[in-house]
């Protein structure tokens, strides 16, 4: 099963997601730093502050369910 995603202006295709007990949904967002740290934030508007107060050491971030905490960007990894 494939997924289509929106992130900001481009589109993703993630292919062989696994399925899950629920509906994952994108309400939730990820960073990850330069460093390997990860912050998750379960509303966006808490990730987009982040965000933007230290955008400089972030190296990816991604859209993430706000009931699971599954990352996108996670699930491209694992393929």
């Amino acid at each position: 099963m494939c997924d289509i995603i929106k992130i900001g202006e481009g589109t993703t295709i993630i292919c062989g997601r696994q399925p899950h007990d629920h509906n994952c949904d994108e309400k939730a967002s990820v960073y990850e730093t330069n460093n390997g740290q990860r912050f998750y934030f379960r509303q966006g508007n808490e990730g987009d502050k982040w965000y933007r107060d230290n955008y400089k050491i972030v190296r990816m971030g991604s859209v993430a369910c706000s009931v699971c905490g599954g990352a996108m960007i996670d699930n491209a990894w694992k393929m």
